[in-house]
């Protein structure tokens, strides 16, 4: 049961992780989503909070679909994949719009990028794949708590594995 709803949401996991393996790629790319742009004497997002970051974002979630798309003979019966594209679309943009809609909540609560905002932190890109995804796949309150909780610890053990090997640089 919890694999086959982490299998669901591996486009939004790829949308997650796709920004923060990006800035190793096209550095000078890098322009901030927020364009420098201040709301409250605070960035908006963030420099980390990417162009770059949110094209490899959204792509990485349509790849993965796409590849689900492929695998859908071996596929679970929860989601139909014929439509990966929109699939693939709509996860990756909830993903990166679920992350942003934090960051400036973040910002505006006062809490430094790279410092942990715990659970959000956590569920911030979950909560937006789970509201996008809404058209194409329908899931039950069980569903979606399982994935909250899964994802939020799955979250933060992928999280210090990347600080270990120097990916990112904070554990959370």
């Amino acid at each position: 049961y919890v694999v086959r709803l982490a299998y669901v949401m591996l486009p939004a996991y790829a949308a997650n992780m796709a920004p923060v393996l990006s800035r190793f790629l096209l550095r000078s790319y890098a322009v901030p989503l927020d364009f420098g742009m201040n709301y409250k004497g605070q960035p908006l997002f963030g420099s980390h909070k990417t162009v770059l970051g949110a094209v490899y974002g959204v792509g990485a979630a349509v790849f993965v679909a796409w590849l689900q798309f492929l695998a859908s003979p071996l596929s679970i019966d929860l989601v139909l994949y014929e439509n990966w594209l929109g699939l693939g679309l709509v996860m990756g943009v909830g993903t990166i719009l679920g992350d942003l809609v934090k960051s400036f909540f973040k910002r505006r609560v006062g809490i430094a990028t790279g410092d942990s905002w715990i659970p959000f932190d956590q569920i911030d890109y979950v909560v937006g794949a789970l509201i996008g995804m809404r058209i194409f796949i329908k899931l039950s309150l069980l569903d979606v708590l399982t994935i909250l909780i899964v994802s939020g610890v799955g979250h933060v053990l992928v999280n210090h594995l990347a600080y270990a090997f120097g990916i990112r640089k904070e554990k959370w």
